[in-house]
């Protein structure tokens, strides 16, 4: 009965943040609205914030599973299912980013992500030592999850393929710099 009222008190959560900010809630107010007893709550959970942190939980849980079952070969076609799961998750997402709370699901994936990029097949001439390698993936962790929460506050104004593309060309270094970049002796004189 336990993972059960975890998922009704999260979804009674998930439903008044869509009229309320997540501050504004209370305890009472997600336990009225589940028909749970205090007591089920404080049970399950000590705060309102362990809520959210269950439900961040399962969404990382849900893209873990996600790319273990489509078997991404390629950076390019995990950072596109990355943000088709971004899209398809648009409203918790977006409830997150909303009440400051992306914080949470930054933490978790930022832990996730390397992971997952560990898995993906890396260029032949990328001859970093996997001490070297925990800097990559954390540098492209970051970008990825950092790009969808700026998509997610630009109301989601592209498609996962061009979120996919802006990425991959960020990570492959394809944008030209500026022609006035200032050479590595100017900033130190």
């Amino acid at each position: 009965m336990s993972q059960k009222s975890k998922d009704k008190i999260a979804e009674s959560l998930i439903i008044l943040m869509k009229t309320e900010l997540f501050e504004a809630i209370t305890i009472s107010e997600i336990c009225d609205n589940t028909s749970v007893v205090r007591k089920t709550f404080y049970n399950n959970f000590s705060t309102k914030l362990e809520v959210v942190a269950y439900i961040v939980d399962r969404l990382v849980n849900k893209y873990s599973e996600l790319v273990k079952e489509i078997h991404a070969v390629s950076p390019k076609e995990l950072s596109y299912i990355f943000f088709a799961f971004g899209k398809a998750n648009r409203a918790v997402l977006t409830l997150l980013s909303k009440n400051g709370l992306f914080y949470l699901f930054r933490q978790k994936f930022e832990i996730l992500l390397p992971g997952i990029n560990r898995s993906v097949p890396r260029n032949k001439l990328l001859v970093l030592s996997e001490d070297d390698l925990k800097y990559v993936y954390a540098f492209h962790s970051a970008g990825i999850i950092h790009l969808l929460e700026l998509w997610i506050n630009n109301d989601f104004d592209k498609t996962e393929n061009e979120m996919s593309e802006i990425y991959y060309a960020i990570s492959l270094g394809i944008q030209d710099p500026p022609a006035t970049t200032k050479s590595s002796n100017e900033f130190t004189e």
